[in-house]
């Protein structure tokens, strides 16, 4: 950081630039407060340590004439003087320094007030940008208001009062809220079309290819009756092929379960249990009341996803041995709980920035507005609780 040193005491002047330098700072001198003055009209700086007593004008002048700037709120200025009655330190902040220094220098004490004061001027510069930020979106307002037609002159006064409404911080809380409801909506609708298609196009595309291919290779084994090496070689390949196309299969399903579309939530979850059963071994208890939940295709998607999304983190973190799912609709209000009997989930675990697949769950239930409640214990397991009101879906 480049500071300005206004000092006409030689040997002072040098004591605190071998100081100042040895903590880092770029050091500027001048020996008057008018040549200190001078250079602030061609290169302002941050941070300005000046005596009191000067040739010419004091140390207090110059400290009044900076504060006198447009910019002269963000300097920070300290005032260096051998003046130690409470009288005299008043007049120091009256005259709109920020700190003083008495004369003689304590070293340690000067490296710390220095140190103070570089926190000090950084808080300045955030200040004077959080200014002029708001000052350049308000200029970009108003200039937008004015472009209007003379017709909209009657709403500008309007116009203005609601900016001045938006100010105030819940409003845009609640407006960022909303906007992220409508997007995240949005976002996860366009991934779901893209997830059907994608797996519309894999399973009409390569699925038909590998069952092909897997014909094909049928009808080459009764072809090569008298070449057993290349009979050997297809019969080889046929698992392979199969192996192939059910993993096609397993990968549409996981994209987009076909059961979701043409039976419903219930039996798309019963597949999944049971899919996630056969894979890892675990004991997956699934319960709904009623048994017919009669909920929007939208929401349905988002409770299968979040089903999906629970069942993959438990296979790769809980060492679970057993899982409990259970989906209930009261009314309006529809509840999703996901328990296993696992390692249990930290404070620390569910508040990481990278957990993304807990964010993703909270992503899902964003355009809701529903409550996401994950809690555990060590060894107790895990707990993710969601509930939704049917009457909050984003339009």
């Amino acid at each position: 950081m480049k500071l300005l040193l206004v000092e006409d005491d030689a040997s002072m002047g040098l004591l605190f630039e071998r100081l100042l330098t040895r903590l880092g700072y770029e050091v500027c001198i001048e020996k008057s407060a008018e040549a200190a003055w001078d250079r602030f009209q061609y290169e302002p700086f941050d941070l300005v340590i000046t005596d009191w007593v000067l040739a010419g004008i004091s140390g207090l002048e110059l400290c009044k004439r900076l504060r006198s700037l447009p910019y002269g709120e963000y300097i920070y200025i300290c005032v260096v003087t051998a003046r130690n009655s409470k009288e005299d330190l008043l007049e120091v902040l009256e005259a709109g320094a920020n700190d003083y220094l008495a004369k003689p220098l304590e070293i340690p004490l000067l490296e710390v007030r220095i140190r103070i004061a570089e926190q000090q001027v950084f808080h300045l510069q955030q200040r004077r940008e959080a200014r002029a930020e708001l000052s350049r979106h308000q200029l970009e307002l108003e200039g937008r208001v004015l472009s209007r037609t003379e017709e909209l002159s009657e709403m500008i006064q309007a116009l203005q009062d609601e900016i001045n409404q938006r100010r105030n911080a819940e409003t845009r809380l609640a407006q960022t809220h909303l906007q992220l409801r409508a997007l995240a909506s949005h976002l996860l609708s366009i991934q779901e079309e893209q997830q059907k298609r994608i797996s519309r196009e894999i399973h009409d595309e390569l699925g038909q290819a590998m069952t092909a291919l897997k014909l094909d290779l049928a009808w080459l084994l009764q072809q090569l009756n008298d070449q057993p090496v290349l009979q050997a070689k297809i019969q080889k390949m046929i698992p392979l092929v199969s192996d192939t196309i059910s993993t096609i299969q397993r990968i549409c399903a996981e994209l987009r379960p076909g059961l979701l579309d043409d039976l419903g939530l219930e039996a798309a979850l019963e597949w999944l249990v049971q899919e996630f059963g056969e894979r890892t071994g675990l004991v997956c208890l699934l319960h709904f009341e009623p048994e017919e939940l009669a909920l929007p295709m939208d929401l349905s998607t988002t409770l299968f996803r979040i089903c999906q999304e629970s069942l993959t983190n438990i296979m790769r973190h809980a060492q679970a041995k057993q899982v409990k799912i259970s989906l209930t609709r009261v009314e309006q209000t529809v509840s999703l709980r996901v328990q296993d009997d696992g390692k249990g989930i930290s404070a620390d675990q569910i508040n990481h920035p990278h957990s993304l697949g807990l964010m993703g769950i909270r992503e899902r239930v964003l355009p809701w507005n529903g409550d996401v409640t994950i809690s555990g214990q060590s060894g107790q397991g895990t707990t993710i609780f969601v509930q939704v009101s049917l009457e909050e879906e984003t339009p």
